[in-house]
Order: C-alpha cells, then sequence, then structure tokens
C-alpha cells in the first residue's frame, strides 16, 4: 500500500506539535488506542527528528511523516528518523526534486493552478492544500479538482468540529459524483445504494452530503436507497422534554475521550452546566455562538471543551459540541437551562464503531436515531427486520426525524443474510447495510422497468411505499416506517 493510499485509508492525520520528546510515546499511545495510529510530526520545534524515532520505536504499526519541511535537510533529518512521508506548506520544487530523488513520498502544499500543474509534471497525485479554510475551502478544492481530475487534496488549516464533517464527506461526494457522470455518459439509470451513516450532524438531512444528495432527487433515472444505521439500541440518543433537564451520561474506565453533539432547533437563550463524577460543576455556561470554552477538572485530570454555533444556514439550527478529554470513570451530568420551552431539543452520541469503551445516557431515546444521511428528506432509508420470525431487527436505527420526516420509509430482510465474501466466499451479514442492499436490488428492478418513462428516486421511494406491506401502529411508525417492502407490489403497482 502506497503512503497516499494509506492516508486514504486512515481519514484524518493528526498534525503534533512536540516541544518535547519525551512526549512522543505517551502520545503515539493515545493515538493507537484511540484507532488512529498516524501523525504528522511538524519539524516547527528542535524536537520533531527524536519525537518520529521515539513513535516509531515504541509502535511501529505506525504511520509517522514529517510536516512543516522547509529546507532538504530537514529533509534528511526526517528519512533518519525512519519519516514514512514528508509534507511541506508550499510547493518548493527544491524540496519536492530531492524527496523524489530520495524516493520518499511527498506532499506538497499548492492552492493555485499553477502550483497544481508543477506537482502533476513531477508525478505527484497527492497534495497538500493549505491554508484551506482561507484559501476557499472545499468550493476551491472542487473548482481546481475539475481539470486535475486525478488529483488528491489533503485539506489543512480551519478545519475544525464545525466544518470536518463537511470535509470528510466531501469523499463521498467525490466519488458519487465520479459515478453518476459516468451513468450519464453511458445514459443509462443508476442506483446509489449508501451503506454508511452517522450520529454527528443536525438528522434533519441539512448536511453537507444531505444537500448534495437533495440535488439528484429529482434527476432522471437516478434512485437514491440508504440505511438508517444500527444505533436504535446503543443508548447514544437523548431527548430532552423540559426548559431544565440534566443529561446523565454512563463512562467506562480508561476512556481516552468522546465528543457529543446537542442540538435545537429554535433560537433562544441556553446555558449548560456540567458536573463531574466528584460532583465539581461548571455553572451556567452561556450559549453565544462562536465561542469556545474550556475547562480543567482538576480532582478527574478531565478536560471539558464547550463550543457552540449556529451550525446550520439552511434551518438556523444550533449545535452544542462537548468534547471530553481523560474522562473519569462514572456518571458526568450535562444540565441545560432554556428560557423557554424547546420541542425537538436531543443530544447524540458517535456511532458504536467510533466510540472505544461505553459511553452510554442514563435515559436513552431509541427514536430519532436514524443515522445521517438516511435523514435526508426523499432518500428512500430502509431498516433491518428478521425474515425467520418477523421481528424487527433490535439495532435498527428509529424515526423520525426532528422536522418530523418519516424514517425509516420501508423495512427490508437484514439478519444473516447469504452474501459473497472477498476470496469467492460465502457467508452471512447482518444489519440495516444489508437491508438497504436488498432494496436497492428491488430499485434497480424498478428502473429497468421504468426508466424510459421517467422514473427517479423520488417515484422509486414513492412506489417503494405505496407497495410496502404495514407492519405496527400508527401508520407510518418510527421503528416500520410505512411497512415491510415488497418487490412484487412496488413495481407492478405502478
Amino acid at each position: 500500500m502506497t503512503a497516499a493510499e494509506k492516508i486514504k485509508e486512515m481519514g484524518i492525520v493528526p498534525v503534533v506539535v512536540l516541544e518535547d520528546e519525551k512526549d512522543a510515546g505517551a502520545l503515539a499511545k493515545a493515538l493507537c488506542e484511540g484507532g488512529l495510529p498516524c501523525a504528522e510530526v511538524t519539524f516547527r520545534t528542535a524536537a520533531a527528528k527524536e519525537s518520529i524515532r521515539i513513535m516509531l520505536k515504541e509502535y511501529p504499526e505506525m504511520f509517522v511523516g514529517a510536516g512543516t519541511v522547509l529546507t532538504t535537510r530537514q529533509g534528511d533529518e526526517a528519512i533518519e528518523a525512519g519519516a514514512r512521508f514528508i509534507v511541506s506548506p508550499g510547493f518548493d520544487p527544491e524540496i519536492v526534486d530531492y524527496c523524489i530523488e530520495k524516493q520518499i513520498p511527498v506532499f506538497p502544499g499548492c492552492v493555485t493552478a499553477s502550483e497544481l500543474a508543477q506537482a502533476v509534471k513531477r508525478g505527484l497525485e497527492v497534495v497538500k492544500f493549505f491554508p484551506a479554510e482561507t484559501s476557499g475551502g472545499l468550493a476551491a478544492i472542487k473548482a481546481l479538482a475539475a481539470p486535475y481530475v486525478g488529483m488528491k487534496f489533503m485539506p489543512t488549516g480551519g478545519i475544525n468540529l464545525k466544518n470536518v464533517r463537511s470535509y470528510l464527506e466531501s469523499d463521498v461526494m467525490t466519488g458519487l459524483t465520479y459515478l453518476l457522470s459516468v451513468a450519464a455518459q453511458e445514459r443509462k439509470p443508476i442506483i446509489l445504494c449508501l451503506g454508511m451513516g452517522s450520529s454527528m450532524g443536525n438528522h434533519n438531512g441539512s448536511t453537507a452530503l444531505g444537500v448534495y444528495l437533495n440535488r439528484y432527487l429529482s434527476v432522471g433515472s437516478v434512485a437514491i436507497v440508504t440505511c438508517v444505521g444500527n444505533e436504535g439500541n446503543t443508548r447514544h440518543h437523548h431527548t430532552i422534554r423540559r426548559k431544565e433537564d440534566t443529561i446523565d451520561i454512563s463512562v467506562s474506565a480508561n476512556m481516552n475521550g468522546f465528543m457529543g453533539q446537542l442540538w435545537w432547533q429554535t433560537p433562544g437563550s441556553l446555558s449548560v452546566d456540567v458536573i463531574s463524577p466528584s460532583g465539581e460543576t461548571i455553572r451556567e455556561i452561556r450559549a453565544v455562538s462562536g465561542i469556545r470554552y474550556e475547562h480543567r477538572f482538576v480532582p478527574e485530570n478531565t478536560t471539558v471543551e464547550i463550543y457552540f454555533g449556529v451550525a446550520q444556514e439552511l434551518t438556523r439550527e444550533q449545535v452544542v459540541v462537548f468534547r471530553f478529554q481523560n474522562p473519569t470513570t462514572g456518571i458526568w451530568k450535562v444540565r441545560t437551562q432554556f428560557d423557554y420551552e424547546v420541542p425537538n431539543f436531543s443530544m447524540w452520541l458517535p456511532i458504536q464503531q467510533f466510540l472505544e469503551k461505553e459511553v452510554v445516557f442514563l435515559d436513552p431515546d431509541p427514536d430519532m436515531t436514524a443515522t445521517n444521511p438516511s435523514t435526508t428528506p426523499f432518500v428512500t432509508g430502509v431498516s433491518a427486520y428478521d425474515v425467520r420470525d418477523g421481528a424487527l431487527y433490535l439495532q435498527s436505527g428509529r424515526g423520525f426525524t426532528p422536522f418530523g420526516y418519516i424514517k425509516p420509509e420501508v423495512v427490508a430482510p437484514g439478519v444473516e443474510l447469504t452474501g459473497t465474501y472477498p476470496g469467492n466466499r460465502y457467508g452471512t451479514m447482518t444489519g440495516t447495510s444489508v437491508a438497504a442492499a436488498f432494496v436497492a436490488g428491488i430499485s434497480a428492478l424498478f428502473m429497468q422497468e421504468y426508466a424510459d418513462d421517467g422514473a427517479n428516486s423520488n417515484t422509486v421511494r414513492e412506489a417503494l411505499i405505496r407497495g410496502a406491506v404495514p407492519r405496527g401502529e400508527p401508520y407510518p411508525n418510527t421503528e416500520w416506517g410505512y411497512g415491510i417492502v415488497d418487490a412484487y407490489r412496488s413495481i407492478t403497482d405502478y
């Protein structure tokens, strides 16, 4: 696997500034235990070379590179320390050519077409986009990527909790754009099946990926099917129903850190208290957009960072992001105080795959656990059930969304289904992603039949809903949506 492929697999590369090499081992340990065994150690300090050496010696499985390399001498030091790649803030031909000569992967900073042209001329396939936000952010990357089709970008600078999701989702959007362009060139229908999801975001379809998908909901010969995730019974969602409420979060032992997002739809004055297991309290932190607050709990040696923001320009929804670093085992409390009754006031924890240890709400709400992007209003969100006993798959995400959109639309088989595995093998699979693939197949059959009649994602969704066999009360409901998918009825009754 190449360095570029390795970085793509990681998704995020932490940029590290170490003043003392003695901290390198502990940092490497934290990154590996947190599921992110990679780092870009910047040469802003004299400790960089030795820090790289220590990290790779103690954790050889790590993927460690050198950042802010400004001279060939620093390049030599990085190579000597064992760095797997080199990153420079700008495009310096001397450094780039030197790294190519030394056969070490190099990712120079590029923000203009001229710099990209030089990178392409040297056979580079990945560049650093720095400073990302002040250079135009995602819009600039997309504009530059259009003529330089094969180029990949590592955005750095100005990326934070508020916008990082948009950058991560951009890879998915790039892939979808390619698939749609091929379908358009071939003049053939296409079914987009997204077997992925996240509990971060507003759950109303106005995330970057949700807005992107909405653009194609009425495009002919395109259908979009998503899974609703497997968060129904994970205890990762809490609904706030009173002006004053207390959210109890149980944290297991040896947790390095976690985050949560609290969303509300209506403007107004909010304050939060954070109470540690020992009783130490941060009192009445006022929600002011753009404010970041940090507090260290002394008895617990825990740092809590709180960020307030108007995160969604379309809906004007507001968000509070909580980040707990080195949280003590026990019950952490978040007390909310609003100036009037607030509808649809919820807090979500990350999906279970993104939590290293158990972190749960003591008073969870299994509803509104459908993951993004299934919460996008008119994509087809799919839940799962067991055909052997007709029971809903316990972990299936549930609706509805905070704005009342019906999710899931339909339920499909998704428990221990037989399917193909790599290496010419067969095995069983379980989850709402499997159910989404099942419905994507039905959607393909429908599109094959009615593409010439102008079928699109909206008409496919409508046919699936009309053909579904109702289950549960009321109709539709948060668990079964409009019912169990029925391929024959959906296709023949259209």
